[in-house]
């Protein structure tokens, strides 16, 4: 009885395997695009139908714990060289480290050391991106 072998193209340069694994990376990246795309519509999705259901938390039957995080949130970022010249150096240096601590800034605020002027000026506030954290089951 004859067998018949079916045989795999090998690579047979170096030029050859080069192509084989550029091309490979080049497939993978393609997909890795396609895959993140349809991670955001899903989250998205995901996102709207836990609002829409009033729930920010979900078990799933594995056990992994899916939660709605940033909605309603928003980020607020401090112009510094505004700040700086907007407050007493006493005031910027309480509120600053190399970047301008929200918790300080919003103590100095209450204490009157920022006026709402000021804070107008200096903040940019910039809405959070919902998104889904994954606790896997356990």
């Amino acid at each position: 009885m004859e067998t018949m072998q079916k045989t795999q193209t090998q690579p047979t340069t170096t030029e050859d395997l080069l192509t084989v694994m550029v091309t490979a990376a080049v497939n993978a990246r393609e997909a890795k695009k396609a895959a993140e795309a349809a991670y955001a519509a899903a989250e998205a999705d995901a996102i709207l139908a836990m609002i829409d259901a009033g729930v920010a938390t979900l078990t799933l039957a594995d056990g992994t714990k899916v939660t709605a995080e940033g909605l309603d949130e928003v980020r607020r970022t401090i112009d510094i060289a505004t700040l700086a010249d907007l407050v007493t150096a006493t005031t910027f240096d309480a509120v600053t480290e190399r970047k301008v601590s929200l918790k300080a800034f919003d103590a100095a605020r209450l204490t009157g050391d920022i006026t709402i002027d000021v804070e107008a000026q200096v903040t940019t506030v910039k809405a959070v991106k919902p998104s889904l954290r994954v606790t896997a089951g356990k």
